[in-house]
């Protein structure tokens, strides 16, 4: 039960609340210092234990919000539903995430999640370089322990040694 008093003067109220003042002017919108002072000190003491956000989460959040965006220009109503149930389980797993005790569960998700981004970040970053190359250098792999192998353009038949197993291989540059 949350007890509020007011107090009425002439061109204002105040609400009391908790022993918290606050002056409410008609007509103009005021954000009261202590109030908001006092909701965040609340916030920090139920958030207290709990395992917060991590890059994981933030995945689930900015993919839903993909999702719902997508899910306006659908006009499919099997894909339409399918998409909304998608971005509100993502929603809703995402503050399972944020409010969860279980701090032990939540970073192995997280490591889960960080090992296959990094991965693809790694192979998206692999495949980018190698394009900016493609012009200067040809890249082969050794038929033995698939190491790529960078090789200048404009030399011909050249015999290739594995710098990694010591392979030898002829190939055109």
């Amino acid at each position: 039960f949350i007890n509020y008093y007011i107090v009425f003067s002439e061109k204002c109220f105040t609400i009391i609340r908790y022993r918290i003042k606050c002056t409410v002017y008609p007509g103009i919108r005021i954000i009261c210092v202590e109030m908001r002072d006092f909701m965040r000190e609340r916030l920090a003491r139920f958030m207290q234990g709990r395992y917060g956000i991590d890059q994981f989460t933030n995945f689930l959040v900015f993919s839903a919000l993909i999702m719902v965006v997508i899910e306006m220009f659908i006009k499919i109503p099997f894909v339409h539903l399918l998409l909304n149930i998608l971005s509100v389980a993502a929603i809703m797993y995402a503050y399972f995430r944020i409010l969860s005790r279980n701090h032990n569960k939540r970073y192995a998700e997280n490591e889960r999640y960080m090992r296959y981004h990094n991965g693809v970040k790694f192979f998206i970053t692999r495949q980018i370089s190698h394009m900016q190359q493609r012009k200067t250098h040809h890249i082969y792999k050794c038929p033995q322990c698939r190491q790529s192998i960078r090789v200048p353009k404009g030399k011909g038949r050249i015999a290739i040694t594995c710098p990694k197993c010591h392979t030898e291989f002829i190939k055109r540059s």
